[in-house]
């Protein structure tokens, strides 16, 4: 056996101590989680809604600025969803009657899923449509700054949940497979950036990040969330592998899962997500770099780099 192999095999052997037994499952907490807002000094901040909390709703990891949803999971509409949805706890600090909308930032961006992670625009004219009621507002290749629309009102004790309506439209503007009318949507990673507003625009958030997955595997939706959350929204570190806000012991058996050892490549492209120090493979290096950011079940520094 080389040294390299011998090395290997001593880290695997120290991870494995680490690691707890984990069901696979897809990037993030699971469970009715949107995007929670709440007033502080004239200013929207932007966390976590968890509404299956055992407290019922609750705010949590005030601070984050991306999330993730998918197209082509309901059979019967697959270019439709409704995630994330946006909520409020009572006591949020938003004054009751005010109005809730949002305003769109930026075109609609995409990935094909390989390489590294890089969003560019769409392939074949595809927009993405956002719905409430009768009002609809699109973004696309070009369409830039839009203005948004009010989609609830705070309540008397500074509650709000509500959904919108996310379509991913095709070349012929529409949602609808191509098996019964034309041109889908292409395969991919879309990207759009976004507000959260108060009160006829006068009080707003940072902007946030949304991310739809059109059909790719999950663990590429991870590596696209790993890296705009450590390079654009800023929110996490890059050692957070299964894109939680946390470093903890479920991000020790995602690098176990890919560890090859120094100077042995990772074939996988799931494992980009792992090469910490981006050489090429998953050893030692990417270990001790995740070891440094680790927090537990605390949030991780998001300033925390390798």
């Amino acid at each position: 056996m080389n040294r390299n192999a011998i090395v290997a095999a001593a880290v695997r052997t120290v991870l494995g101590a680490l690691v707890l037994q984990a069901e696979s499952r897809a990037c993030g907490p699971q469970g009715h989680r949107d995007i929670g807002i709440q007033a502080h000094n004239g200013h929207l901040q932007t966390g976590v809604y968890h509404l299956d909390h055992p407290e019922n709703a609750l705010l949590l990891d005030t601070g984050t600025r991306l999330w993730s949803s998918a197209f082509q999971v309901n059979a019967l509409d697959p270019f439709f969803t409704d995630k994330p949805g946006f909520g409020a706890v009572a006591g949020s600090g938003l004054p009751p009657g005010t109005q809730v909308g949002f305003n769109i930032l930026s075109d609609l961006l995409y990935w094909d899923g390989t390489g590294p992670a890089h969003f560019g625009p769409v392939v074949n004219q595809e927009r993405l449509r956002i719905k409430f009621g009768f009002q609809n507002r699109y973004a696309g290749t070009g369409t830039g700054f839009v203005a948004g629309f009010n989609f609830a009102t705070v309540t008397s004790d500074g509650e709000i949940h509500q959904h919108v309506s996310f379509f991913l439209l095709g070349a012929d503007g529409n949602a609808v497979p191509a098996s019964q009318d034309g041109l889908q949507a292409t395969s991919g990673i879309y990207l759009i950036q976004i507000e959260v507003t108060l009160a006829a625009d006068t009080i707003k958030s940072d902007p946030i990040w949304l991310v739809f997955n059109n059909g790719l595997d999950d663990c590429l939706d991870c590596l696209a969330l790993n890296d705009l959350g450590a390079r654009m929204a800023m929110d996490r570190p890059p050692a957070d592998l299964d894109f939680d806000r946390r470093v903890a012991r479920s991000d020790v058996d995602s690098l176990a899962a890919c560890f090859t050892g120094p100077d042995l490549p990772w074939t996988n492209p799931c494992c980009r997500i792992a090469d910490l120090d981006s050489d090429g493979d998953v050893d030692q290096s990417d270990f001790g770099l995740l070891q440094r950011c680790f927090s537990g079940e605390s949030l991780a520094a998001p300033e925390c780099r390798p």
